[in-house]
């Protein structure tokens, strides 16, 4: 199974703000680990990189921030 993680920070009110992949990744990888789960940070490319940026849409202006460096990690599950 393939996923992907971000933040919602105040979703559905003013303010609200949406992104922050590799961090988000990092946070969940760290806490599944911490519970005794194998894990592998970066396992593979999935040749879909975008560099720290706000969206600058008119509709997304300054709430979708992207950050994602191409790589999946992996979680072994028994």
């Amino acid at each position: 199974m393939f996923a992907t993680n971000h933040e919602d920070r105040n979703e559905c009110l003013d303010g609200e703000k949406f992104g922050w992949s590799e961090e988000a990744e990092d946070y969940v990888m760290n806490m599944i680990s911490a519970r005794g789960y194998s894990v592998i940070h970066d396992w593979g490319n999935c040749y879909n990189a975008e560099s720290g940026h706000w969206d600058t849409r008119a509709s997304r202006h300054d709430t979708h921030y992207y950050s994602n460096n191409g790589y999946c990690s992996k979680v072994n599950v028994p």
